[in-house]
């Protein structure tokens, strides 16, 4: 997140609230998400709890590869 937000944040930084993400930053992340993991990210998962902070995306990677490898 680092790279695309240009400065250092804490794990469990609300990106949102401390206004250092916009809708071009959502989009690359996810893209980034789903090159990077192989997961697909669907429009009903894009919330605050999966991706409002660093430490939100890993356990949504987490949990997300772990569900779509259980299939």
């Amino acid at each position: 997140m680092e790279e695309y937000i240009g400065q250092r944040i804490g794990d469990d930084e609300d990106i949102f609230a401390a206004g250092l993400a916009s809708s071009l930053f959502v989009i690359q992340l996810v893209t980034f998400v789903e090159e990077a993991f192989g997961v697909t990210v669907h429009t009903e998962e894009l919330t605050f709890a999966n991706f409002g902070s660093p430490d939100a995306v890993t356990r949504f990677v987490a949990a997300k590869a772990a569900q779509e490898e259980g299939r």
